[in-house]
């Protein structure tokens, strides 16, 4: 059997332009599409739809979308543009003792807060889903 790829997510959203805001505006990602209806973003291989919220959606649950990035420099200089830009930016409960999340105020905190897993670091869309930014490089099994 042949192994497949994901190629696209579809989400719903309150509202579409602040959505268009946060991925293209300050993500930097490709627009496929964007209509009053539907929202396109490229992310490297795979694309996510955006549609409007057409009723209470609160049963429906995303952990979180990763982007993954080639190298710790790549991530680091990811944090520091999100941090300039006025973005939350948080460690994963995982990686803390407590279940709250810690904001990372500088890349000292980032590199403090590290458990297993990928070197990684979380952001929230306007919607309140969560992006982890991350790279496998340097990470020992």
């Amino acid at each position: 059997m042949e192994a497949f790829d994901c190629t696209h997510v579809v989400l719903h959203v309150r509202d579409l332009q602040q959505t268009h805001d946060f991925y293209h505006g300050l993500l930097g990602c490709s627009v496929r599409v964007f209509t009053n209806r539907i929202l396109g973003i490229d992310l490297g291989r795979m694309f996510i739809n955006f549609y409007p919220r057409k009723q209470d959606l609160s049963q429906v649950s995303v952990n979180h979308i990763g982007l993954e990035l080639p190298t710790r420099a790549s991530v680091n200089t990811w944090f520091s543009y999100l941090q300039q830009q006025g973005t939350d930016i948080y460690a994963s409960a995982a990686q803390t003792t407590s279940k709250t999340q810690i904001v990372l105020e500088s890349l000292d905190d980032l590199k403090a807060n590290q458990g297993y897993g990928p070197y990684r670091f979380y952001i929230y869309d306007p919607d309140g889903f969560r992006l982890e930014l991350h790279t496998w490089e340097g990470v020992e099994d």
